[in-house]
């Protein structure tokens, strides 16, 4: 059936999405609102499989699916960023990492037993409906971060810690004189 075909193109399409993920960037202002958003917009692709009435008709939700995935990714990895106290961080992203691998091995490896044991189409609509409570965890226990900090039309002499230390205190970004000796010469 169908759900077995598009069980076979989930992975590549995914994979081919990852392209796309620069163009949901803008689905939160936030990295936390972007994660929440983005496990929505993961949840509504693969709930639009179910429904498609060929393989054909179902590669654009899974590229969709797919881009908000990476985007998920990476917001909940700057969450982490944000969140975790230094002396732990890259202990905390390698598990990360390491659950995130793990998962993708344990649902390759429930993914046909669950088409065989209920249909491809409630297997998938259980899929979405688990990533909407994962949403919702999301919207309500994990912490609020700051909107990412750009140092682009900001003038020559910020770095982009500088810009992110100064909107958390509130004052207005100021620039560092450069002590280099190059930059001692051109003064």
């Amino acid at each position: 059936g169908l759900a077995v075909s598009v069980g076979g193109l989930i992975s590549p399409v995914f994979g081919f999405a990852a392209l796309g993920a620069p163009l949901l960037r803008h689905v939160g202002r936030t990295p936390t609102l972007s994660m929440w958003r983005g496990l929505l917009v993961v949840a509504l692709g693969i709930a639009l499989v179910v429904p498609a009435p060929g393989v054909h008709w179902a590669l654009l939700p899974l590229a969709v699916a797919g881009a908000a995935a990476v985007g998920v990714e990476a917001s909940a990895t700057s969450v982490l960023q944000e969140t975790i106290d230094d002396d732990v961080r890259a202990t905390v992203l390698g598990f990360n990492d390491s659950v995130i691998i793990g998962a993708a091995l344990v649902g390759s490896l429930l993914a046909p037993v669950s088409v065989e044991l209920v249909g491809g189409g409630p297997a998938l609509g259980i899929i979405a409906v688990g990533l909407v409570l994962a949403a919702g965890w999301a919207r309500t226990s994990v912490p609020a971060t700051p909107a990412p900090v750009t140092t682009r039309g900001l003038p020559s002499g910020f770095s982009r810690q500088e810009a992110h230390e100064d909107t958390r205190s509130g004052t207005t970004p100021t620039p560092r004189r450069e002590t280099s000796p190059a930059a001692t010469c051109r003064l």
